[in-house]
């Protein structure tokens, strides 16, 4: 998925995957399965776009562990 930051919007497809993935990551240990919850609920976001999504989130929990 080729993003440029001018495109994004409350409805771009990225945007609603995060939103998605900041929930999904609440749910499940693992990456994989928070990767495919999100993956079914928004196809058109590619596999690297997921993997950087929950990267970001993992290191704001970890950040707050941390704290």
């Amino acid at each position: 998925m080729a993003i440029r930051i001018c495109d994004l919007s409350k409805d771009h497809p990225l945007v609603a995957a995060a939103v998605i993935m900041a929930e999904a990551y609440t749910k499940h240990t693992a990456m994989a399965p928070a990767l495919e919850d999100v993956h079914k609920q928004c196809p058109l976001v590619t596999p690297d776009c997921l993997i950087a999504l929950w990267v970001g989130i993992d290191v704001m929990g970890s950040k707050k562990r941390l704290n």
